[in-house]
């Protein structure tokens, strides 16, 4: 592939440094992370259905529908948190590092939206899951499970920009670490809950609602140890009106788009539900199934992203005016890689 040509009158040195080379190399090696990144969290899925299966048809069924509900709720805050990498990305392509330190404090920012959201969640899980028209039985269990796990949701979203923050500064790797980090202490964590202390689904619960708030916390924690030297110490800002705009302009809207396509989804799901515990189950292990398919395509379409957004940052102003669009999240009831830019 061509190197990107860049007008060095406007361009400064560091600027010039932090451009992408636009070679396939560069691209698969901001990829393959994401790739296995995007494995992890479809094994998580896997893995508690898994786990649900040895407990019942219902379980599995139920905890699948309870689960696509809490993605659904947090989405359109978490598709516009991970527009962070787009304006890290394009900041650090300028050479901007008091941008990418700015950029990263008000992403943080917004990222404490999860308190209030977490305060209503219980009431806003309960009346999606009732306006589903689920059976009674597939509910009961349902609102068991979102009742328990809502309360990651602050921990949640602190996790997604920290881990989209480091996507746009060009560290795959941590990301995928920390991914496979959360698959392992869930896992370990549900099966001692579900069949040590024999918690049932509440255990399932439980054990993810820790390994989430654990995978946010250190997120933080090593974005803050990993990057304080090189731009600074990343801290939460209030964020001026400019900024706002610029947010509600072109990182808002891709949350939006996520969460119509996978409100969408879940809909559908709502129907599946209203036939009975043993297709919403059926439907449920092939979507995990399902969900393989675009792993690489999505891993391939955040580097992209990254890149693009690079190269802008080293040819022009690091405010983004005009960037590469977001990747877009897709249904199946697991959370995407946290991040869509490298």
């Amino acid at each position: 592939m061509p190197e990107p040509v860049l007008d060095h009158s406007t361009t400064t040195p560091e600027a010039v440094s932090n451009a992408p080379l636009g070679t396939t190399r560069e691209l698969v090696t901001l990829a393959w992370p994401l790739i296995l990144s995007s494995l992890a969290y479809t094994a998580v899925g896997f893995t508690d259905t898994l786990y649900m299966g040895r407990l019942g048809v219902l379980e599995v069924g139920a905890v699948g529908l309870a689960s696509i509900v809490l993605f659904t709720v947090s989405l359109l805050f978490r598709g516009t948190l991970n527009a962070a990498a787009t304006f890290v990305a394009r900041a650090r392509g300028a050479g901007d590092r008091a941008g990418v330190r700015r950029w990263g404090g008000v992403f943080l920012t917004l990222s404490l939206f999860g308190l209030p959201l977490a305060l209503v969640g219980p009431w806003l899980v309960s009346t999606v899951l009732r306006l589903l028209g689920a059976a009674p039985s597939i509910l009961d269990v349902a609102q068991t499970y979102a009742q328990i796990r809502i309360f990651e949701i602050p921990f949640l979203l602190l996790g997604t920009t920290s881990v989209s923050i480091m996507l746009g500064l060009g560290n795959t790797r941590t990301p995928m670490l920390l991914s496979w980090l959360l698959v392992m202490v869930n896992a370990a964590l549900a099966a001692l809950f579900v069949f040590g202390f024999h918690w049932g689904v509440v255990g399932a619960a439980w054990a993810t609602l820790i390994a989430v708030t654990m995978h946010g916390l250190l997120s933080y924690a090593l974005l803050l140890r990993l990057y304080s030297t090189d731009t600074g110490p990343f801290r939460f800002v209030r964020p001026d009106l400019r900024e706002m705009r610029l947010v509600g302009r072109i990182a808002l809207p891709a949350g939006a788009t996520d969460l119509a396509d996978v409100a969408a989804f879940t809909a559908f799901l709502g129907l599946i539900a209203r036939l009975g515990p043993t297709e919403l189950a059926a439907s449920q292990i092939a979507n995990q199934f399902a969900s393989f398919g675009f792993l690489p395509a999505f891993a391939l379409s955040a580097s992209t992203s990254s890149l693009v957004s690079r190269a802008l940052g080293a040819r022009a102003d690091p405010a983004p005016q005009a960037v590469p669009p977001v990747p877009r999240a897709r249904g199946g009831g697991r959370p995407e890689p946290q991040g869509r830019s490298a």
